[in-house]
């Protein structure tokens, strides 16, 4: 009887210290939690203190690119843009290379200067080879539509002189996708100025990546004289003139879907478009009988209506998001972004 009282006097001894303890250990678990909290902040005050202080694409400095010993290192680049990281921003500017004339070359000859881009590219990689079902049907010896005559062609002129169009993408792998007028005009003087106008090449003014965001953002020159004007359009009635998507450079590396996002001062032309659901880019250079030639002239293909918009006011932009498999929805977080944005011509 005596164990029993005992027992109990240590039962009631225990139960009123219980609170007590419950206190030190609940103390002892937020202290834990907080000094966790403390160095998670730390660790990344650290990381982001290294990224700001530190390139975060040194393969792809200015001095690789230089000392490239490929055979086509010396190929022409725009002198403004270069391999540099702008101080304020995790952004590097990616080189605009010139577009050259592809006439009379044999496939392994384009694709040793595709290769030589895609080296000096953030796409670079020791086993790139060209995608066959992008390049593999270009024929050796051919003529290219020329970059010129299909802006604006000259009664009486061939339509494969000068520079090829398709090299402005050829040589500039990073333009994972690309903008263009999906039409040749007859040169007059009331489309002089489309006409001489450099923004009517469709070559950007500036690239650039910004790595954290995996987002490529190509600038464009337009005039608005693209907006005031019309164009009959393939027969069609006459309507502002359309620019056209390719993924001639995305495919390529393997980002064959896309979904258009983000539109200011942009309208998709048709109703069926790629701002609606996820589409597949189709994009490929064959023989075409488009450029009158007997024998036809290599030259990109199809025509991807879904794709075909008008920049209706200045400035503009859009949104690309890029996958290399089918996401369920388009709003799933792209694999690539892609920004194209247009400004108003300066001078």
């Amino acid at each position: 009887m005596a164990e029993k009282d005992e027992f109990e006097e240590q039962n009631k001894s225990v139960n009123a210290k219980l609170p007590y303890i419950m206190v030190l250990v609940l103390v002892a678990l937020v202290l834990s939690l907080i000094s966790s909290i403390s160095n998670t902040i730390s660790d990344f005050a650290k990381k982001q203190n290294g990224v700001s202080q530190n390139s975060p694409r040194k393969a792809f400095n200015s001095k690789s690119i230089k000392n490239s010993d490929n055979m086509f290192s010396d190929i022409g680049t725009k002198g403004y843009q270069n391999n540099e990281v702008k101080s304020s921003e995790n952004v590097i500017n990616l080189p605009i290379n010139e577009p050259m004339c592809f006439n009379g070359m044999t496939k392994k000859e384009v694709y040793e200067i595709r290769k030589s881009f895609v080296k000096k590219s953030i796409f670079n990689r020791s086993d790139y080879e060209p995608n066959e079902e992008v390049f593999g049907s270009i024929v050796d010896g051919k003529d290219w539509w020329g970059l010129e005559p299909l802006v604006c062609s000259r009664k009486g002129e061939i339509t494969t002189y000068g520079v090829s169009a398709v090299s402005r993408f050829i040589n500039n792998p990073d333009l994972l996708v690309q903008t263009y007028f999906p039409f040749s005009l007859s040169y007059s003087e009331r489309l002089r100025e489309y006409c001489d106008g450099n923004f009517s090449r469709n070559i950007p003014i500036e690239l650039t990546y910004n790595d954290s965001k995996k987002m490529i953002t190509a600038k464009y020159e337009m005039s608005p004289f693209i907006y005031k004007n019309k164009v009959n359009y393939f027969n069609q009635k006459d309507i502002h003139y359309p620019l056209i998507l390719s993924g001639l450079n995305a495919r390529d590396f393997g980002y064959e879907y896309m979904y258009i996002t983000d539109l200011q001062n942009i309208t998709m032309l048709n109703e069926e478009n790629a701002s609606k659901n996820v589409h597949k880019f189709a994009d490929f250079i064959h023989v075409g009988s488009s450029c009158m030639i007997p024998g036809g002239c290599n030259n990109m293909s199809p025509r991807q209506t879904e794709l075909e918009f008008n920049v209706n006011d200045l400035p503009a932009e859009m949104m690309v998001k890029l996958w290399k498999r089918k996401p369920l929805l388009p709003n799933f977080p792209a694999d690539m972004y892609f920004k194209i944005e247009f400004e108003k011509v300066q001078g």
